[in-house]
């Protein structure tokens, strides 16, 4: 009687292969709804890391302007034709880390050369007066061949990418932080 008792208990131990299988159907089914959110999560810390060193930049720009009152900005790529120049800024005295940089999702040799970053002056002739005067935009958020400055300037700029890839930075309304 024991035995018998014993040998029951024993066949009634575990789970079937069908409630394993509506199991891990309900994980599946979790993961596929959770899936598309961690990309989006994913975007927005770019998004928001791709601001942060615009306002950087565009505070480093501010402090080097107080040092040099009498020179105005001239519009371009920080790597090469606006000044202050990226080497400027992150030269002695230090106004930026050479970090900052490094657009989030440039992986090539121009991360941390200003390249992906563009400084507006106001316009193609330098406007002190201009809402633009001073900001920082990156020079992937408006896509291949657009203008760079939103409130008129130079432009269009070509789009490097990295290591050859074409980058789109432009991100949507769902995308920002």
């Amino acid at each position: 009687m024991l035995r018998k008792l014993m040998s029951k208990m024993h066949e009634d131990r575990g789970f079937t292969l069908i409630e394993l299988m509506i199991v891990i159907l309900v994980i599946l089914v979790l993961a596929a709804i959770l899936l598309p959110q961690f990309g989006l999560a994913r975007e927005r810390a770019r998004k928001a890391s791709c601001v942060s060193n615009q306002r950087n930049l565009e505070t480093a720009v501010a402090m080097w302007q107080t040092d040099n009152p009498s020179t105005s900005l001239t519009q371009g790529e920080m790597s090469a034709t606006s000044v202050p120049l990226a080497t400027t800024l992150s030269g002695n005295p230090q106004y930026a880390l050479s970090g900052t940089y490094k657009e989030p999702d440039d992986t090539g040799a121009t991360q941390t050369s200003g390249a992906d970053y563009f400084l507006s002056s106001g316009g193609a002739v330098p406007n002190a007066t201009a809402p633009s005067y001073g900001h920082v935009i990156c020079r992937f958020a408006f896509g291949t061949n657009a203008n760079p400055d939103p409130w008129g300037g130079v432009g269009p700029i070509t789009e490097q990418g990295a290591a050859g890839n074409v980058l789109n930075h432009a991100r949507g309304a769902s995308a920002s932080p």
